[in-house]
């Protein structure tokens, strides 16, 4: 799935002296060139991803990517995340931004669990978006963002939800660690709390949470992208 301007954004041309238009062409005119960028949404078909993907696709060139459309990837198969981020270069060139908004956790007691289980369900959204930044850092231009996506529950703990608590700290300190490291880019995440539009047996599993609007949420992933610091878990739990 690919929505937006298309990989060269806008041109328009008026009359004139020759400019370089910074597309990698030269046009005897007087040229503007009003170039969108490119950001890669993973998870681009879900509840957050999609409000995402409506939020950016109007002045942003969006390439999605899903387990199903678009740009395939699955985030609990980190050969998948290595191809995907290969297919997007080959394709757009370097991208200005990637947002991860996909992956999930266990639910239940903690005497419930089968610890064989544990780790290896952790592979989905927290070893997965280790994975976006690992292999998506070599297509992001200099001064791009990556913004991962964690989760209320590290703050705001809920019986039956340690495995997913356990996902979102990790990915809180990881962003901060991961900042440090790649100086030219501004590597954050986004703490959502419960999405209105979230299906019912998500709102039922998760009654008497704060919620936010995905189209709300959304905006803070325009934020984090287009001006957000790195190393900053932006927190978006609503009301």
């Amino acid at each position: 799935m690919q929505v937006g301007n298309g990989v060269f954004g806008h041109l328009s041309y008026t009359a004139g002296q020759p400019v370089a238009d910074g597309c990698g062409r030269v046009d005897f005119r007087r040229m503007e060139c009003v170039m969108s960028k490119t950001v890669f949404v993973i998870g681009a078909t879900g509840t957050i991803g999609g409000a995402v993907v409506s939020e950016l696709e109007g002045d942003w060139t969006v390439v999605g990517g899903s387990r199903t459309q678009g740009v395939q990837l699955d985030l609990g198969d980190l050969a998948s995340v290595e191809a995907a981020m290969e297919q997007v270069a080959a394709e757009y060139g370097r991208v200005d931004a990637i947002i991860s908004c996909a992956g999930g956790g266990m639910v239940g007691r903690i005497e419930e669990f089968e610890m064989d289980d544990f780790l290896p369900r952790l592979g989905t959204k927290l070893l997965g978006q280790v994975g976006v930044v690992r292999y998506g850092s070599g297509i992001v231009r200099s001064g791009g963002a990556i913004v991962l996506t964690s989760g209320v529950l590290e703050v705001a703990p809920q019986a039956r939800m340690s495995h997913l608590a356990v996902i979102n700290a990790g990915i809180r300190g990881f962003v901060h660690a991961a900042n440090v490291e790649y100086e030219q880019l501004r590597i954050s995440a986004v703490s959502p709390g419960l999405v209105e539009e979230s299906p019912q047996p998500v709102l039922d599993l998760f009654a008497g949470m704060s919620r936010i609007s995905a189209a709300e949420l959304a905006k803070v992933y325009r934020r984090a992208i287009e001006s957000g610091d790195g190393g900053v878990v932006h927190e978006a739990y609503g009301t």
